[in-house]
């Protein structure tokens, strides 16, 4: 009796190893799923699925040079991967090379204009280098591809701000709250358009998401001390604490109320 032939299944074996390296990925088990990846590409150096994550996750872990050479491997295979063009642009704005940066921001846009992520990530590259008007096209072309693209919209508002367009900034930052209500980077950034508007009401219960630990942007770090924050009630017989949270000169300006307090 004859034995039956093995039957190869690559494909079979290939998503069996990709889904085995996103759980990893996703369990934050970066060094094994980059084992699994180096494994791989051993045997299938073109593959491209695993080039592009053994890539990003170093990108991710800041190994710069390793990310631009696994990037350049996928266009060596795949001259227009978007992926990986955005990748690069990516990679050179974290190594402040933005030269680099744009170039391949640009060649990803030229093959898909319509590429709202990459559209952003060249916006944010422009605002960085205070190309604030260049900045703006690129955030509001992201959104006329992706009108909920939330971090264009938060770009294209701060980039207004930055510009002095106040009303249209409080505008779509009003729209990312519809969209996003809890965001308080959002809350944070409208509240100093709002006073310099002039809307001090708004504004000031607005800048008390400065405090909040969903702002990833916080830059105030409240003291430890176990005890109530003073909400505007009678003092009489109590004791306050006035504790600096910002900047010197916010401190010297501020500081003139404390005689008011006391």
């Amino acid at each position: 009796m004859k034995k039956k032939a093995k039957v190869s299944r690559p494909a079979a074996t290939q998503q069996s190893l990709q889904q085995a390296v996103t759980e990893l990925i996703n369990a934050g088990k970066t060094e094994e799923a980059l084992k699994k990846i180096q494994v791989r590409l051993m045997f299938a150096p073109k593959d491209i699925w695993f080039l592009q994550e053994a890539a990003r996750l170093y990108r991710r872990s800041g190994k710069l040079d390793e990310a631009e050479r696994y990037y350049l491997r996928v266009l060596a295979v795949d001259p227009h991967n978007l992926g990986s063009l955005n990748g690069l642009g990516l990679t050179y704005y974290d190594r402040e090379d933005f030269a680099n940066a744009e170039k391949y921001y640009q060649v990803a846009l030229s093959v898909l204009p319509s590429y709202a992520g990459c559209r952003n990530n060249y916006g944010i590259m422009l605002h960085k280098i205070d190309r604030y008007q260049e900045a703006a096209e690129q955030y509001q072309l992201a959104l006329e591809s992706d009108p909920n693209h939330l971090e264009a919209r938060f770009g294209l508002s701060s980039v207004l701000a930055h510009m002095q367009q106040l009303e249209p900034a409080a505008e779509h930052m009003r729209r990312l709250l519809e969209l996003s209500p809890q965001d308080a980077r959002t809350q944070n950034t409208l509240s100093m358009v709002l006073m310099q508007q002039g809307n001090f009401e708004q504004g000031w219960e607005l800048y008390r998401s400065r405090y909040s630990k969903n702002n990833y942007h916080r830059f105030v770090n409240l003291p430890s001390i176990n005890r109530p924050y003073w909400e505007g009630e009678d003092l009489t017989g109590k004791a306050i604490l006035v504790h600096p949270e910002q900047g010197m000169g916010d401190e010297i300006q501020f500081c003139r109320f404390a005689t008011r307090l006391k």
